[in-house]
């Protein structure tokens, strides 16, 4: 498995309010900006499993 994955399977070890808390602005933007990416990028990997599948004859 590669480092990329193993490193976005592990869950934050502080709460969403923990993190707003103790986050400058500035940090916290950039964390935003930067869930905000992988979550669109899920979103067009799922969309592109569902084709895959589809093209396949599979059940989406």
């Amino acid at each position: 498995m590669s480092k990329a994955i193993k490193a976005l399977e592990k869950p934050m070890n502080l709460d969403p309010q923990q993190i707003v808390q103790i986050l400058p602005p500035d940090q916290l933007a950039v964390l935003n900006r930067l869930c905000g990416s992988v979550s669109h990028w899920h979103e067009l990997l799922l969309a592109a499993e569902r084709a895959e599948a589809q093209k396949n004859g599979e059940a989406a």
